[in-house]
């Protein structure tokens, strides 16, 4: 048992009973929550690396429309822990890696992009 807690128990003793029952209580379901995230972790961890190349198959397709996408994702039937924790490494990743976002493309933007070098080109061809 760690110094703190020690003193926390020495503390809710000299209060009296109904103290320091409910610190025990309170530090019973502290342990019982770390016991939870623990083995909550660990299964996702475990199912991650399951998971992810199926739904990364389902989002880079470009012929499925997003219900398409919707669709085939819940037909994995993935529980909410996994879906949560699937969407926050994505997120994590995706604006942390530092790549430029191709979704955040203005329209102006894309078309400039795609019609400069045909422009330029066409410009140099009839200039020459």
């Amino acid at each position: 048992m760690n110094e703190k807690l020690r003193k926390v128990n020495k503390w809710a003793k000299k209060q009296g009973p109904e103290v320091e029952k409910g610190a025990e209580e309170y530090f019973t379901n502290i342990k019982r929550y770390w016991k939870d995230v623990n083995k909550n972790t660990t299964k996702i961890l475990e199912e991650l690396p399951k998971v992810y190349p199926k739904v990364y198959e389902i989002l880079s397709n470009l012929d499925l429309t997003y219900g398409d996408m919707y669709n085939k994702i819940r037909d994995l039937k993935l529980d909410m822990t996994t879906t949560v924790s699937l969407y926050a490494v994505v997120l994590a990743v995706t604006h942390t890696s530092g790549a430029p976002n191709p979704y955040l493309t203005d329209t102006a933007m894309f078309f400039e992009g795609a019609a400069t070098p045909k422009m330029q080109n066409l410009f140099y061809h009839i200039d020459n």
